[in-house]
């Protein structure tokens, strides 16, 4: 996502990344990688289990999941990985987007 980042930004969407990791680590991360867009932690795993994508798997883990949120916090599209590297490609985001009227 973070390569083809301004195509996210003509859509004048966002992308927001929600990591279990500690805070610092994100820090770390977001150091070594700087990203154009905010990673948070949810080490508590609060957000991840309030969205329902929180040990799917059974591994304790948060499933690898997108969400296209309106800016009214509905959940306008949503892909829930089914495995680990489950993940909707940057193409299909970009497509639903497109759907969406974005």
């Amino acid at each position: 996502m973070q390569s083809r980042y301004k195509e996210f930004e003509e859509k004048n969407s966002k992308i927001l990344a929600i990591s279990l990791d500690r805070s610092d680590d994100i820090k770390n991360m977001t150091a070594l990688v700087q990203p154009d867009f905010q990673i948070l932690s949810d080490y508590t795993a609060a957000v991840s289990k309030n969205y329902e994508v929180f040990d799917l798997l059974g591994d304790g883990l948060a499933t690898p999941a997108v969400f296209i949120v309106g800016k009214d916090g509905s959940i306008l599209w949503r892909k829930i990985g089914e495995h680990a590297g489950d993940r909707p490609t940057v193409d299909e985001i970009l497509s639903q987007l497109s759907r969406l009227g974005f």
